[in-house]
């Protein structure tokens, strides 16, 4: 499987188009980062694996309920047909609300959906409509959103090396998904009008706003 293209950092857009200050490329990016969430999209289907995963590593003794950031994620991974689409949101907590609604959101009813044994999915997944297989005893039951995961992890380092506030995450998580999706593209063409498309669509963001906001918004198309 192919990893997606590294990002830009600020720091980068700024050498690229001779910017003078840093808070203008960084507002830049997360204008673009917007326009890469597609409104209307279509739910993941068919088979899918559902985890969470601790950012930054996970230190001896810590588990669900640490104070790392944690990332929900799911991936479309059936049988014989590689690794499709994926999604990706912060986890604000482990109670069953937000991840409950990251499930409802993301994907389709009636979709194979693999979990580990967090008791949030065995009660719920099957209750919202969902065909669910339980994996406790073997943790390389899910290999797909396992990979996503590391890639994430490496991209998170090593473009940004690291300094991403929970405050924004969010919006990195849909840089992610967006260049994760499309990895495989041959059409540049066709990504270019994509952004321009959300672009359009997006409304606008203020300095004031961008620097006052909480999200915790899902990752990208």
């Amino acid at each position: 499987m192919s990893a997606p293209k590294s990002g830009l950092s600020a720091k980068n857009l700024m050498r690229l188009l001779g910017m003078r200050s840093y808070q203008t490329a960084w507002h830049w990016l997360h204008k673009l980062r917007r326009a890469t969430v597609l409104q209307g999209r279509t739910q993941l289907a068919g088979e899918v694996e559902l985890d969470e995963c601790f950012l930054h590593g996970e230190s001896k003794g810590e588990g669900r309920g640490c104070a790392l950031p944690v990332v929900i994620g799911a991936v479309e991974a059936g049988a014989g047909k590689g690794i499709g689409r994926t999604r990706l949101e912060f986890l604000p907590s482990h109670e069953k609300e937000p991840i409950v609604g990251f499930i409802e959101r993301t994907i389709s009813p009636g979709t194979v959906v693999n979990t580990d044994g967090l008791q949030t999915y065995q009660y719920h997944v099957p209750a919202l409509g969902y065909v669910h297989r339980r994996h406790v005893k073997n943790p390389r039951a899910m290999p797909a959103i396992h990979r996503v995961f590391g890639l994430l992890q490496r991209w998170l380092l090593g473009t940004h090396h690291g300094a991403v506030s929970r405050k924004h995450l969010g919006w990195y998580l849909s840089e992610f998904a967006f260049r994760f999706n499309r990895r495989n593209s041959n059409h540049p063409g066709k990504l270019f009008a994509r952004m321009i498309e959300g672009a359009i669509t997006t409304p606008a963001l203020k300095w004031r706003q961008l620097v006052g906001e909480r999200t915790s918004f899902t990752g990208g198309v």
